[in-house]
């Protein structure tokens, strides 16, 4: 299918100045693009493209569906005013015209989440929930992954989508770490398995390879599967 080059400019903004953006286009990394600069990458053509910070991996993006144009140039403008959060917007260029691209939005994953309402989901978005669940862990506390009631179908989620580092990390904290304990932990069991636990961040942390293939897996299944209006906006 060959490739498709991107051109991304970041317009020069005082909120965020000094922090430089890695950019990722469908899970691929695209660059580090400072305040004001452009960065310029080639990924492989496909029907649709998430374009995303990796800060904010789950949260502010842009979907470009594929119209089968060589290149595609996005101006990338800080939004949010001062004292107050500001956040990433995406525009599609064309000539003099610049139009807002459409984001994913993860709300309805979430609300899923925190609802213990994620197998009312179709099968498609009970994966994104479930993968979102574990990403989520992964950046606040991993008490969060070993108290989720549904962990055995987080891991076979992880599998399912390509991120089969981590569903092994899993597996390996579960068999060496926990094998006289049934998951999930209550709050009881956290007090008396601190060691363990800090043991598990140990292993699952810091595996740069491991998140590059989640967030790989994660835009697959966004751009290929979840890729609706009801999503896109």
């Amino acid at each position: 299918m060959g490739n498709v080059r991107f051109t991304i400019h970041r317009k020069p903004a005082f909120a965020g100045a000094l922090l430089p953006y890695r950019i990722y286009i469908n899970g691929q990394f695209a660059g580090k693009i400072k305040n004001g600069g452009t960065i310029s990458a080639e990924v492989p053509r496909a029907g649709a493209y998430y374009i995303v910070d990796y800060i904010a991996y789950f949260e502010r993006n842009a979907v470009v569906r594929d119209s089968g144009l060589p290149e595609y140039n996005i101006e990338l403008i800080r939004a949010g005013a001062w004292r107050k959060d500001s956040y990433n917007e995406f525009y599609i260029c064309s000539g003099q015209n610049m139009s807002p691209l459409p984001s994913f939005h993860f709300e309805k994953f979430r609300s899923a989440i925190f609802g213990d309402r994620i197998f009312e989901l179709s099968p498609d978005e009970q994966l994104l929930a479930l993968v979102l669940k574990f990403s989520d862990g992964l950046s606040d506390d991993i008490d969060e992954i070993l108290a989720f009631d549904h962990i055995p179908e987080m891991i076979d989620a992880l599998n399912e989508i390509g991120a089969a580092q981590f569903a092994g990390l899993m597996r390996r904290i579960i068999d060496e770490l926990f094998p006289d304990v049934e998951l999930p932990l209550s709050d009881e069991q956290f007090d008396k398995m601190e060691d363990r636990i800090e043991r598990a961040e140990k292993l699952i942390w810091g595996n740069k390879q491991a998140i590059e293939e989640l967030h790989r897996g994660v835009a697959k299944l966004i751009t290929e599967r979840l890729n609706s209006e009801e999503n896109l906006y």
